[in-house]
C-alpha cells in the first residue's frame, strides 16, 4: 500500500507516531492526523477540520465511557 500512497512505510509510520508523543508543537489533549483527503499527508489538528474534536466535554465523555469496558 506504500506503493500507492494509502498508508506509509515502517520509518515514517514510527516517526508520526513518536512525533506525537514526543513533539512539543503537538498539544496535549488535542487530535492529530493526517489531513482531509491525504491519508498520509502532513499531520494536522483535526478540531481544524471537524470543530466536535476539540469540544472537552466530549472527549471526557468518550473516554470515561472506554474506561468502563476496561
Amino acid at each position: 500500500m506504500p506503493i500507492f500512497g494509502m498508508m506509509h512505510g515502517v520509518e515514517a509510520g514510527a516517526k508520526r507516531y513518536l512525533d506525537g508523543l514526543l513533539n512539543p508543537e503537538f498539544k496535549t489533549g488535542h487530535f492529530y492526523a493526517s489531513q482531509t483527503g491525504y491519508p498520509t499527508g502532513a499531520v494536522v489538528d483535526q478540531a481544524s477540520i471537524d470543530g466536535a474534536l476539540s469540544d472537552v466535554t466530549t472527549q471526557d465523555n468518550a473516554n470515561q465511557a472506554l474506561r468502563q469496558f476496561a
